[in-house]
């Protein structure tokens, strides 16, 4: 059974590093493929305040022609009733006119904004009828009476008054209808643009707030323990370290779990790691929480507590004990965890690790031969015990 639960572990952790290393990648090529949609949002902005002024330029233009040539056709058709222009002139003046007509007719079709000028294209259709209904006079070879060109110039005149007033005030200025329509265009460009420099944005802080988190996993994997998530060996040491150098007050404590080799012996190495993560958590609840708590290795743990005060220092370690006077079952086994304990006092003398190590291990011997539940404070006038184990450790 613990061969298929441990084998069940295994195949989840794979999968999870799997799934882990497949987002991470797809994190990373969505980044230069955002980069890209910015490049292309803002391309297509570009392209877009380009097409909208040019599109200005050319209704302005179309319209000025126009207006132009209906004024012109106004004056031809003046001479012509004063008999100073011929009908084949006057031809060639429709014609030009007509072709105006074609031009702004397919500016219309090809821009929405301009085409979104009701009013205007209502003019211009009114006046493209007008215009139509002339040319059966104009090419008809007969001689066109009078109140009939009044009526021409009266209509031209018209529909120049009102294709001018929109140019002027429509499409020129820069507060009408049609800038305000360009606008709204390039606006919905511009969202383009922010909505993918947003989305690229949020994800550059994903990517890197994963990867300050990786890091910091990292750092935790790296100063604690695997099974029990307590500080590891090397961590313990490094604060132990530097708690010397720096001449700090506090005490060293060596914890010793009794009788551990007999469970992983008799119940198997699973029982034991049970039993070793349920001990991790209860320092968590307790001393760990006046101090730090690391695993040396085994069943060997220590404790740096930053006071010299022995009753403070009894006072949390009896809390501790209290937490670990119920049994802890597993698989129906009630097993009750007693402890040994040796301490070792600094005074900021800018002792030696090494030194305070041996005499509190010294100390937790002494503890665990007599068999006492209490810490067992090393004394100045002992020599420390030798503990092969801490000496491959440490010495």
């Amino acid at each position: 059974m613990a061969a298929k639960s441990d084998f069940r572990e295994l195949n989840r952790v794979i999968h999870f590093s799997y799934k882990t290393s497949m987002v991470q990648s797809m994190h990373w090529v969505l980044s230069p493929v955002l980069a890209f949609a910015i490049y292309l949002a803002i391309l297509n902005l570009s392209t877009t305040y380009f097409r909208l002024e040019n599109y200005q330029r050319e209704a302005v233009w179309s319209l000025v022609h126009l207006n132009t040539q209906l004024q012109s056709t106004q004056q031809d058709i003046q001479l012509y009733e004063m008999n100073a222009l011929d009908i084949k002139a006057l031809r060639i003046r429709y014609e030009l006119l007509w072709s105006k007509f074609a031009v702004i007719q397919n500016n219309i079709e090809q821009d929405s904004m301009l085409r979104n000028i009701t009013e205007l294209q209502t003019a211009l259709n009114e006046s493209f009828n007008n215009f139509k209904a002339m040319e059966r006079a104009v090419y008809s070879g007969e001689v066109i009476p009078p109140s009939l060109l009044d009526k021409w110039i009266a209509e031209l005149s018209h529909a120049h008054e009102i294709i001018n007033r929109y140019l002027i005030h429509e499409i020129a200025d820069a507060d009408g209808s049609y800038s305000r329509a360009s606008w709204y265009t390039l606006l919905d460009s511009l969202y383009l643009v922010a909505a993918a420099s947003l989305a690229f944005f949020v994800h550059i802080g994903y990517v890197l707030l994963s990867l300050v988190r990786e890091r910091s996993d990292n750092l935790f994997k790296l100063n604690h323990d695997a099974l029990t998530s307590l500080a590891n060996r090397s961590h313990s040491m490094t604060i132990l370290d530097q708690s010397c150098r720096e001449n700090m007050f506090f005490t060293l404590v060596i914890i010793d779990l009794n009788e551990f080799k007999k469970v992983n012996d008799t119940h198997g190495h699973p029982a034991g790691d049970q039993i070793l993560i349920h001990l991790s958590n209860t320092f968590r609840k307790t001393i760990n929480r006046h101090g730090l708590v690391g695993r040396l290795g085994g069943d060997e743990f220590v404790w740096i507590i930053n006071t010299t005060d022995q009753e403070v220092v009894k006072h949390h370690f009896q809390e501790l004990l209290e937490q670990l006077a119920q049994a802890y079952i597993i698989n129906g086994y009630d097993f009750y965890l007693k402890l040994s304990a040796g301490a070792s006092i600094c005074h900021g003398n800018n002792p030696d690790p090494k030194s305070l190590m041996a005499q509190a291990d010294s100390a937790m011997y002494q503890a665990k031969k007599s068999g006492s539940t209490e810490i067992a404070w090393y004394k100045a006038n002992e020599t420390p015990a030798k503990n092969t184990y801490l000496n491959m450790l440490f010495f």
